[in-house]
């Protein structure tokens, strides 16, 4: 009988052992997570600065395409009023030559 209640003795500190061993595993588990939430609100605020920083950049560039859009086609007209130009005035000339 003694024997038993030395092997369960020894069984019980054993889990208890175990069970403190797992307990400081779960401290340095929670101490880790902590630490990464505080790094994950940081850069959080740090990814939102930028994207304020970036936006009004967005804008511009969207402001600045659409201008060379603009320009682009008066460009476009420019091109082909010049060449209807062209072609008329040859046309004169050809009329005068005649």
């Amino acid at each position: 009988l003694k024997d038993d209640i030395n092997a369960l003795k020894k069984d019980a500190l054993g889990k208890e052992d175990a069970i403190a061993s797992k307990d400081k595993a779960i401290s340095r588990l929670d101490q880790k997570n902590q630490k990464l939430h505080k790094f994950k609100f940081v850069l959080d605020d740090t990814i939102q600065e930028f994207k304020a920083q970036v936006e009004p950049k967005a804008k511009d560039v969207r402001s600045i395409k659409e201008e060379m859009k603009k320009t682009e086609q008066a460009l476009e007209y420019c091109i082909t009023e010049n060449n209807r130009l062209k072609t008329d005035a040859d046309d004169q000339k050809g009329n005068i030559e005649n």
